[in-house]
C-alpha cells in the first residue's frame, strides 16, 4: 500500500479499513459503533435516525463522504509561543494560493470545514490582531478535541481526492511529559510531525535584537517536546514513528539578527548563495530535494553552532538511527515581527512556509520530487 492510498480518521489518525464501514447514531451521547452490513442503511433503534459513519477508535462522526478520499495527516507540535497557530492559518491559505498558481485544485474539504477554518483563523492582516493561542486539549480534568484543518487536493492522476489534515496541538500539552497517552495517541500515528522551533531565546538572536523587537520566547526546550513524543509512541505501543520536519519558525528574526554586524550570525549568514536566503517553494508545483538537502545541512549547522539547539541534532541522530526520516526547515509566517498583538504594517510576506508540507506531500506521492 502506498502512502497516498492510506485512509485515516482525521481526529485520531487511526487507519480506517476500506472493506468495512463502522457506523453509529449521531444523536446518541455515547455512540455504539458497529459495522454496517452489506451496504444497508441502518437506523438507530432509539432515535430512529440513520446511522452515520464513525471512527471505531475515537467514536467521532466522520466528515461526509470521508470513505471516498485518501489522506495525509500531519500533526503540529512545538513549545508555547513557537507560532504554531499562525503557521497553520498561513500555511492553509498559502496552499490554496499555491494550487491556483501551479494549476492544482486545492480547496477546503467542504463548506463545513471552510466555515470551521474561517471561524478560527479568519483574516490575518495589519488591521486585525494575531490569532489567539491554541487552547490546551486537556485542562481542568477535561479533554477537548481541536478541530483539524481539512484541505482537499485533486490531481489528474489520482482516482480519489486526497485530503491534507493539519492538527495543531497546544504547547502546554506537548511540553507535559505526563500527557494523556490515550488522548494524544494520534501524534505517533500521524503521517508526519512538524516540530516548530522558536529561535528567539537563543543568545545570538536575543543579543542582536535587544530593544528592537519584543521577543516572547518559549519556556521549554523543543528537543524535550520531541522526547515526549518519542516516549508517547513507546507508551501506546506504536512502533512506527512518523517522519519529523524540524522547522525553525520566525526565521525573519534570525535573518534580521544576522544583519547586526556584531552578531556571530552575521558571518554565519554572510553567503548570499545560501539556500537560507532563497524561497522557491510557492512558485514550484514540485518538491525540490536538492534544495531541501542543502537547506537541511545549513540549518543543522545553524542550530548547532549559533542557535543553542545542539540537543535537536542529538535527538535527530537518535531518530535517524532508528530509521525515522528527519529534515530541517525554516519558515516565517509573518515575514516581520508583530508589534504587540498586531501584524506589522508591512503585511505578511511569508517565507518558505510550504516546504515542510510539500516534503510530506512528496513522500505521499501526491506531488513530484524533482
Amino acid at each position: 500500500m502506498t502512502q497516498s492510498s492510506i485512509h485515516r480518521c482525521p481526529y485520531c489518525f487511526v487507519e480506517i479499513p476500506t472493506a468495512i464501514q463502522p457506523v453509529a447514531c449521531p444523536a446518541c451521547p455515547e455512540p455504539q459503533v458497529r459495522n454496517q452490513k452489506d451496504g444497508r442503511q441502518e437506523v438507530c433503534d432509539i432515535h430512529g435516525v440513520r446511522l452515520e459513519p464513525h471512527c471505531a477508535d475515537c467514536l467521532k462522526q466522520l466528515p461526509v463522504l470521508w470513505d471516498e478520499v485518501t489522506t495525509t495527516c500531519l500533526a503540529m507540535a512545538g513549545t508555547r509561543n513557537s507560532g504554531k497557530t499562525v503557521y497553520v492559518g498561513m500555511a492553509a491559505n498559502l496552499l490554496l494560493r499555491w494550487g491556483r498558481i501551479n494549476g492544482l485544485t486545492v480547496t477546503h474539504y467542504d463548506s463545513e470545514s471552510r466555515a470551521s477554518f474561517e471561524s478560527r483563523f479568519g483574516a490575518l492582516d495589519p488591521s486585525t490582531p494575531l490569532y489567539a493561542a491554541t487552547v490546551p486539549e486537556t485542562s481542568a480534568g477535561r479533554a477537548v478535541q481541536q478541530e483539524p484543518v481539512l484541505l482537499r487536493i485533486q490531481t489528474a492522476h489520482a482516482r480519489k481526492d486526497h485530503v491534507l489534515v493539519l492538527r495543531d496541538v497546544a504547547g502546554e500539552d506537548v511540553q507535559n511529559a505526563a500527557m494523556d497517552r490515550q488522548h494524544f495517541r494520534f501524534l505517533p500515528r500521524a503521517d508526519g510531525v512538524i516540530l516548530l522551533v522558536d529561535p528567539t531565546d537563543s543568545r545570538n538572536v536575543k543579543n542582536a535584537l535587544t530593544n528592537q523587537v519584543t521577543l516572547a520566547g518559549s519556556d521549554s526546550d523543543p528537543a524535550a517536546v520531541w522526547g515526549n513524543l518519542d516516549s508517547l509512541a513507546r507508551a501506546v505501543n506504536i512502533r512506527r514513528r512518523p517522519p519529523v520536519a524540524v522547522t525553525v519558525a520566525k526565521f525573519d528574526l534570525v535573518l534580521r539578527a544576522g544583519n547586526t554586524k556584531t552578531s556571530d550570525l552575521s558571518s554565519a549568514l554572510a553567503g548570499k548563495g545560501l539556500r537560507l536566503h532563497h524561497d522557491p517553494s510557492l512558485q514550484a508545483s514540485t518538491f525540490d530535494p536538492y534544495d531541501a538537502d542543502l537547506l537541511d545541512e545549513e540549518l543543522r549547522t545553524l542550530c548547532s553552532r549559533y542557535l543553542d539547539r545542539h540537543q535537536l541534532l542529538e535527538r535527530a541522530r537518535v531518530n535517524e538511527d532508528d530509521g525515522v526520516p528527519v529534515k530541517f526547515f525554516a519558515v516565517s509566517s509573518l515575514g516581520h515581527a508583530p508589534v504587540g498583538r498586531q501584524i506589522a504594517s508591512h503585511g505578511t510576506p511569508s517565507y518558505r512556509c510550504l516546504d515542510p508540507i510539500k516534503w510530506f506531500l512528496a513522500r505521499a506521492g501526491l506531488i513530484a520530487a524533482g
